[in-house]
């Protein structure tokens, strides 16, 4: 049990350290961080597929937000630098590894689209890999990475089932007008009912947007500010743009490059910028990543529409 609640996992990978693996694993663990994946999505939601940019974000925010309480509850200490290599900082409880849980619900998401063997194989060992690193780096024990593989793998499980089964994104991205009058219930297969219609327009949307900002109020911290705050704008950007602006992420490459500075350059500015105007409290900070996540997903889209910055669809 040492091995796995104890040093003694973490003494034998740091058996095999030397200055090379100290970079190689300070880079691979990049992978598991937030900024990592809040340069990542935008890129996939503006310039590739929408649904997947908008699951992505979804699976990885809830993750995120799960394992924010799941740490405060266990409330388990991180290795001591006194018995083993500590090479980065966390200010974080350890158990449930953040970087395993959520590099088992986002790249296994990516896993479950995969085609190609090459391809599902590359990204298990960058769950592997960014999972070791966090051992390597000296900040889990076993017992978190292994904690965090099984709590991500259950949450990536009961939301692809239910992405599966609700088509969440995809209906609320196909909002017409057309069916406020009832002209095409009869030949709509997505739609067999006005209750049907009622749910996914107008109740779904709205618990969406507000379960977040109660749970926000019920356990007002930092962490849950940036998490909640981001979950409420992005929901709320993606439904407006999937019923007001309707963009192509298709476009050539240079103006997929324009894309993504413009994005990534505003939402880093209102994420440094606010925190600066805005007074320093939680809900600040849910404000300002509220209003991050809707550039992201409202207001750039709308940008890109606007410009022309896509290709034309019947092209």
């Amino acid at each position: 049990m040492e091995y796995i609640t104890g040093y003694g996992f973490i003494q034998f990978v740091q058996s095999f350290s030397n200055s090379f693996f100290d970079i190689i694993f300070k880079y691979i663990t990049i992978l598991g961080n937030e900024i990592f994946y809040l340069i990542l999505i935008p890129i996939i939601y503006l310039c590739i597929d929408k649904i997947t940019g908008l699951n992505l974000i979804t699976f990885y925010l809830i993750s995120s937000i799960s394992n924010t309480y799941l740490k405060d509850i266990f409330h388990i200490l991180r290795p001591s630098s006194e018995k083993v290599r500590v090479l980065i900082e966390e200010s974080s409880y350890a158990f449930p590894s953040n970087h395993s849980q959520g590099a088992v619900v986002f790249w296994g998401y990516l896993f479950s689209k995969a085609k190609k063997i090459w391809i599902k194989i590359l990204l298990l060992i960058i769950i592997f890999l960014i999972s070791l690193s966090r051992i390597y780096l000296g900040v889990h024990f076993l017992i978190d990475i292994l904690g965090g593989w099984l709590i991500g793998f259950l949450i990536l499980i009961v939301l692809l089932l239910i992405i599966k089964k609700y088509r969440v994104w995809e209906i609320l991205s196909k909002y017409d007008k057309r069916y406020i009058n009832n002209e095409r219930f009869s030949n709509d297969k997505e739609y067999l009912s006005y209750k049907v219609y009622f749910y996914h327009n107008y109740l779904i949307p709205t618990l969406i947007i507000i379960i977040p900002l109660i749970l926000f109020f019920i356990y007002p911290t930092y962490s849950t500010g940036q998490i909640l705050g981001v979950i409420s704008g992005i929901v709320f950007g993606a439904i407006l743009e999937g019923r007001y602006v309707k963009f192509n992420p298709k476009a050539k490459l240079y103006i997929q490059i324009m894309k993504i500075i413009l994005a990534l350059a505003v939402a880093m500015i209102i994420r440094i910028g606010l925190e600066r105007i805005l007074p320093p409290a939680d809900f600040s900070t849910y404000i300002r990543y509220f209003i991050m996540g809707f550039w992201l997903t409202f207001l750039m889209p709308l940008i890109i529409k606007k410009a022309g910055w896509q290709e034309n669809k019947n092209s």
